[in-house]
């Protein structure tokens, strides 16, 4: 809770209240109501702070949408008629040695989408630790309504990791870890994955790296199908191999 700009007397129910003094509790703990006013307040000032560059940042929040490979080794060999990937996939190793950590603060969030092959064998874990020591901390699921492709099972989810590095602002509410919504183009998520995003944690502006979709202005989106124009950034950002 610490790592993410929160005191364990924030959760509900945590909090008892014996003298409130200037908005403060003298508990020893923090007031709930005033730690979360605060967070509101911190996280109103990060949201008007000067936007990063777009395609360099440092940006607070980033998600990100590898291409993973169907296998550790890379997809190299596969026929597209099997059922995988219709576009270059990176390796484990491809995928660490982006240069994420450069675009991004000292205290910032990044949100990895993983299928669920990688998640089964953690194979994101290395990823997050060569990006700067992003450190897991939770798991959103998007259940779908058909089932696709699967090396054991078909996959009919997929999961975006939360991960974080420093102490950036969360502003914790209701949030869920299943977000809905239909499937559309190939690898475009739901509308409301980047609701939750904007809500639970404060930026003056996002990146959406391996992006297919822009949901509004906030959002810089880079990738050789990002809309509504590519940045110009590396082209071991871009869905392509490096």
């Amino acid at each position: 809770m610490k790592a993410l700009g929160l005191d364990p007397g924030a959760v509900s129910g945590g909090c008892a209240i014996v003298e409130i003094s200037d908005g403060v509790a003298h508990t020893g703990r923090a007031n709930g109501v005033y730690r979360r006013l605060k967070i509101a307040k911190q996280a109103e000032r990060i949201r008007a702070e000067p936007p990063p560059l777009p395609g360099s940042g440092p940006y607070i929040v980033a998600a990100t949408d590898i291409p993973w490979a169907a296998e550790p080794e890379g997809d190299a060999g596969r026929a597209l008629g099997r059922g995988y990937w219709p576009y270059p996939t990176l390796t484990i190793e491809q995928a660490c040695a982006l240069p994420v950590s450069k675009i991004m603060a000292e205290d910032a969030i990044v949100w990895l989408w993983v299928t669920n092959f990688i998640l089964a064998r953690g194979l994101h874990l290395p990823v997050l630790k060569a990006w700067g020591g992003f450190e897991p901390k939770t798991v959103v699921t998007w259940p779908k309504e058909k089932a696709g492709t699967g090396i054991w099972l078909r996959g009919q989810s997929e999961h975006a990791v939360m991960a974080v590095r420093g102490n950036p602002v969360v502003t914790l509410t209701d949030q869920s870890t299943i977000i809905k919504g239909p499937v559309r183009e190939h690898s475009r998520k739901p509308d409301s994955f980047y609701d939750l995003v904007e809500s639970l944690c404060p930026a003056p502006r996002y990146a959406d790296l391996f992006s297919r979709y822009q949901h509004n202005d906030k959002w810089d989106c880079h990738g050789d199908e990002a809309p509504p124009d590519p940045l110009d950034i590396p082209a071991c950002l871009r869905r392509v191999a490096p």
